[in-house]
C-alpha cells in the first residue's frame, strides 16, 4: 500500500472516530502491515482492536474521480478570480459548506472553465440558508452542469469546493463487504478484529433504505462473519451505520 493511501485511511479512521463522538488521539491508531488488518487502535477501555478499512466503490465512480483533482482545481482557480465582492458573498454564505458541482459527461474542460465564473456568481446570489441540490439544470449552464449540492456542518471550514462528473452508479456496498468477510481468515491478529467500510458522498448515492436493506438480506443468508462487528461510514456527510455487531 502506499504512503497517500495509509495517510488517507489513518485520516478516515480519525473522522469515523469523531463521528462517533470519540475523541480519539492520532497517537492511539496507527498503520499496521500485512498480514495485519489496516488499522490498529488503542481503546482507552476496550484495549486494542484491529480494523480492516475498505472503500465502497462503483467502478464508474472510480472512473469519474480519476479526473476530479484537475476539475476541483480548476473550480478554486475561477473562485479565486472572481471579483472580490463575489468572492466575500460567496465566503460568507458558505462558510460551513462543502459544495459539490456536478458536471455533465462529454464536455471539454474549456467549455467548463469559461462558465465556472457564471456559476460562482449565480451561486454567490442564492440564499445564505441554502442547502441540498440547487441550481438544477438552470440556464443558461445546464450545457455543462447538472446541479451544486451544498452540505453544511459545524465542522466544515468552508467553502470547500469538489468536482465530478455525473455517472451511473450501482450500490457496491454488500460486494464490498462480502468481499472482506470472505477473505477475513488471511488477518492475522490477537485483537477483535472490525470492519470499516466507508463511502464518499460525492458519488450519486443510492437511498440509505437501499443498501441497509440490500445488506439485511445478505447477512440473512448466514455468512460466516469473523469480524466482531461491521461499519458503514459516510464521509462526507459524517454518517455512522453499525451494520452488524456479533451477539
Amino acid at each position: 500500500m502506499n504512503t497517500d493511501q495509509s495517510k488517507d485511511e489513518l485520516e478516515i479512521f480519525g473522522r469515523f472516530m469523531t463521528a462517533r463522538g470519540m475523541q480519539a488521539k492520532p497517537a492511539l491508531y496507527r498503520k499496521r502491515p500485512d498480514p495485519e488488518p489496516d488499522i490498529l487502535f488503542d481503546h482507552p477501555t476496550e484495549g486494542p482492536i484491529a480494523f480492516e478499512v475498505v472503500e465502497i466503490i462503483d467502478e464508474n465512480w472510480a472512473r469519474v474521480r480519476a479526473s476530479t483533482k484537475t476539475l476541483t482545481k480548476a473550480v478554486r482557480t475561477a473562485f479565486e478570480s472572481l471579483p472580490e465582492p463575489t468572492r466575500l458573498s460567496l465566503t460568507r454564505k458558505y462558510s460551513d459548506a462543502d459544495i459539490g458541482l456536478h458536471f455533465k459527461p462529454g464536455m471539454s474542460r474549456n467549455q467548463r472553465s469559461n462558465k465556472l465564473p457564471g456559476i460562482l456568481t449565480e451561486l454567490a446570489m442564492l440564499p445564505a440558508v441554502t442547502e441540498g441540490p440547487t441550481l438544477d439544470e438552470h440556464p443558461p449552464y445546464a450545457d455543462v452542469l447538472f446541479n451544486i449540492f451544498v452540505h453544511r456542518a459545524p465542522s466544515i471550514s468552508g467553502p470547500h469546493f469538489h468536482a465530478s462528473d455525473v455517472t451511473s452508479v450501482s450500490d457496491e456496498t454488500v460486494a464490498t463487504i462480502r468481499g472482506k468477510i470472505e477473505k477475513a481468515d488471511r488477518y492475522q491478529t490477537t485483537a477483535p478484529m472490525e470492519l470499516l467500510a466507508y463511502t464518499d458522498a460525492n458519488a450519486a448515492e443510492f437511498p440509505d433504505d437501499v443498501w441497509q436493506s440490500n445488506l439485511k438480506e445478505y447477512f440473512a443468508l448466514n455468512p460466516v462473519v469473523r469480524f466482531r462487528k461491521i461499519w458503514v461510514f459516510n464521509v462526507r456527510t459524517d454518517t455512522v451505520n453499525l451494520v452488524f455487531a456479533k451477539s
